[in-house]
Formats: C-alpha cells, structure tokens, sequence
C-alpha cells in the first residue's frame, strides 16, 4: 500500500536541505565574518610587515576579488613617528610568481624616499628573502612639498622589480610630460652641449648581477670575497623637475645623500653609476636650479644670499676619485662674505678689479650678478667667467668685482676655498679635507709632492683667519 507522507522521507529531505543550502550559508557568512574581524586584520598586518620588514599600520581589508586584498588606511613605519609613509588605500594581488600594488593617490616626500631606497636595497640583496616579481602602480603621483616641484603634475608612477638568469632589476618609470630639455648621454662633451638633443624621459633603472648578500652575514659568518662581489648598474633619466632632497635621500649613505642645496632646489639630468670590483664609476651632467646658496654656504662655514641655476656638463668620477668636471654656476643678485673674496684673490689666484676697493672689508659685498664656470682635470682646476658675464666673475654697478686667475690653478687652491677660517696649513678636516681626497690622481700627487715646499708659500701669502 502506498502512503503519502513518509516521516522518514521527510527527515532527509530537511537534512538534504540543511547540508545543501544551510550549512554552506553558514560556512560562508562565518568566513566573511573572520575576513572582517580585527584577528583577520592583524594576522595580515603580521603578513606584510614580515614582508617588509617595517611596521605596517592598516585600518580596515576587504576582499573585492578572489585573490586581491585591499586595505584602507595603510601607512608603512612607525606610525608615531615622522618617519611614516602613508599610503591611503592599497590593492594587492599575488599570482604565482608575482605579487602587484596597486596604489591610488601617494605624495612622496625624502621619508618616503629613504623608505623606499631601502626596500629597494633588500629586495636587490637578499634574493632567499624575496623570490617572487612584483609590480607596483601608482596612480596619481606627485612629489612632496608640491611647492618645490609645482611645475610637475601629479601622474601614474609604475615600478617594476624582475628576476632573470641569477640577476635582479628595478625599473622605475614615469610619463615625461612637459618637461626641460638636456643634452644627449652619449655626446656630452662640453664642446658639443645642445639643450633641445634629447628627448625627455623619466626612467630609472638599477640592476644588480652577481650572488645574492649572505644572510649570514653579520652573524659571525665572513663576507664574500671581493671576486664574488655583486655588480650594481644605475642609469637614470629624469627629466622634469626633481627635488633635490628627494635624489639626496634617494642616494643616503654616498657624499651626494649629505648635501643641500636649499628647499626649493630641483635637478634634471642623467646619472650612470656602476658599483662593482673596481671601485666604481659615475657619469652626470644635467641643469641644478633655484640653488639656495646660504644652505651651500653654511656648509663651509660663511654666509651668502642669493639664488642661482647651474649647469654640469660633465661629471666623471672612477675608484674613489674625481677624474673630470665641467660646471657651469649663474647667480643673480647676491651677498657673500668679504673674506671669500678675500680667499680668492689670496689663494685661488684671482684679480681684483675695479668694484673690488669699494667693497666694504669688514662685512658682506653685494653684488649685482655672478657667473663663473669650473673645469676640473688631472692639469688642475681652470676657473673662468661664466657667458652670462663674458670677463668677471662678479659684477657690482656695472663694475668688475673679481677677475679670474689667469691659469689652472692646482687642486689644493680650491680646498683651500672651501676649507674654514682655522684651518692648518693643510686641510684635515672638513669639506678641503674632503674635496682634497677626491681630486683627479694626478693633481693630488702633485700637489702632495710640493706640499712641504708650498707650505712656507702658503703661510706668507694667505691672509690669517682664511
């Protein structure tokens, strides 16, 4: 006999129901609401600062799409301090073999630069540490304060870290725009200097090949020896205006990381630097602009006001010297310290002219315009006027203030320029000390094989408190 309603049918179609339609509900609203509890928050926080290496501070994630997470409120370093970068809203997804960062809105000022350079530095170094290819994209990005590079709008910024064949390589590229022409990298011979040569670029490219750093290393374990000594190449291009504290905390740790040149000083130009056996190589030249220069004065112990632009048409630097340099300097309206000038009739080999007497000998000279240009080679150091002037080196109502020397002079006259008022005979510390050190091989022989004879020279026609 057939019968209707079965009890037993009916407890399996609500256990099929249940386990069917239910329980995954279930499953799925405990899931999401894990994905938003404050341990699924930290456990990811805990993910990336393993990551990074830094604190990492998050307010909120949420996952839009399988495999992306992204997260609000995020800042990189120590949130209670000014070394924090914030980052605002991140997306990021891993594949295999890469992870992408996906970013909305970053200024970037020198904290974040210094951040940055040296997540960059790990990734490059400790290969076992990060084994994967990432993709970093910026869209709408713009250096900080937005004052010094006003002219530079805000665009995408696209940073790209690959692996290939036991090498590593970080690309950082950003769409040119408007920007200010420079000469080509492979004519840059003073002679054959164009601005309009070359097309504008913003790239920078940093490749590093050789083995990976040790992680032993500074745990009582011995250092690679030289042959094994990874080769870092640098080549860069940038060519709208750059802050330079932004390049000068890119490149911490170097001489260049030590420098100002004021808040509102920016740089364009090209850079080719090769870290590897020998000891280094560096190629610049480029336009430095709104140079401050009671920041560069300060440095050696005067006082000066004024701005002024400079050209380098070309900087080469190889195993810890400098073996050629060709700078161009033009200042507006100014103020400087007698006593430079002073210094350089004295020891640079300079000449008054005829605005030189009527310039006060205790206090400060104020000058109409000033416009030098410095070559630096193995002969010495050649200082010229500048086009703008055509014959001084500074004028003052129309009047010569100061006159170039009539020759190259040797190395040890200009770190005698920079050196302070209480210096030695000889320079042993500070910027003549150091300008000293880095001087073409050549010159700096020279000049130390004629250093005892030079000395008595020295102490009769330099003034005392110079």
């Amino acid at each position: 006999m057939f019968v209707a309603r079965s009890a037993g049918r009916i407890r399996l179609a609500r256990m099929l129901f249940v386990l069917a339609a239910l329980l995954p509900t279930c499953v799925l609203v405990a899931w999401a609401m894990h994905l938003r509890s404050p341990r699924h928050l930290a456990a990811i926080r805990r993910d990336w600062q393993r990551a990074v290496g830094l604190p990492v501070t998050l307010r909120s994630v949420s996952h839009p799409r399988p495999g992306v997470v992204r997260a609000e409120g995020v800042a990189v370093g120590s949130p209670h301090a000014a070394a924090a970068l914030p980052l605002g809203t991140l997306e990021v997804e891993v594949v295999p073999g890469e992870w992408r960062l996906r970013l909305g809105r970053l200024r970037c000022g020198p904290v974040g630069v210094r951040l940055i350079a040296g997540l960059a530095r790990e990734w490059l170094e400790r290969g076992p540490r990060f084994e994967e290819d990432g993709v970093i994209e910026i869209m709408d990005f713009a250096w900080e304060p937005e004052s010094v590079a006003s002219s530079t709008e805000p665009k995408p910024l696209r940073i790209e870290c690959v692996r290939q064949d036991g090498a590593r390589a970080i690309r950082i590229h950003r769409p040119a725009g408007d920007a200010l022409p420079m000469h080509s990298a492979v004519n840059h011979s003073p002679d054959n200097y164009s601005p309009d040569s070359h097309s504008a670029l913003n790239d920078v490219r940093i490749v590093r090949r050789g083995a990976v750093r040790d992680e032993q290393i500074g745990n009582g374990r011995a250092g690679k020896p030289d042959g094994d000594r990874p080769i870092i190449e640098l080549e860069a291009s940038w060519a709208e205006p750059l802050p330079f504290d932004i390049l000068a905390a890119a490149m911490e740790g170097t001489p260049l990381g030590r420098w100002s040149l004021g808040p509102e000083a920016t740089v364009v130009g090209r850079l080719h630097i090769v870290d590897g056996r020998d000891g280094g190589q560096i190629q610049a030249h480029g336009r430095l602009e709104n140079i401050d220069l009671a920041s560069c004065a300060e440095a050696i112990g005067l006082r000066a006001r004024g701005r002024a632009d400079a050209i380098v048409h070309d900087f080469a630097w190889r195993a810890g010297r400098l073996v050629s340099g060709d700078l161009e300097c033009a200042v507006g309206a100014g103020r400087v310290e007698r006593r430079f000038l002073d210094t350089l009739v004295t020891t640079v080999g300079c000449r008054p002219g005829p605005g030189y007497a009527a310039v006060d000998a205790a206090g400060e000279a104020a000058f109409d315009a000033a416009s030098c240009r410095i070559r630096i080679s193995s002969a010495g150091v050649s200082l010229t006027s500048g086009p703008r002037l055509g014959g001084p080196l500074a004028v003052i109502e129309g009047r010569s203030v100061v006159e170039p020397p009539l020759g190259a002079v040797p190395a040890s006259r200009l770190a005698w320029l920079v050196a302070p008022p209480d210096a030695a005979y000889v320079p042993s510390a500070g910027p003549g000390a150091w300008l000293l050190s880095i001087m073409p091989q050549e010159a700096a022989a020279a000049d130390q094989g004629r250093g005892e004879r030079a000395s008595q020279a020295d102490a009769a026609d330099r003034p005392r408190g110079f």
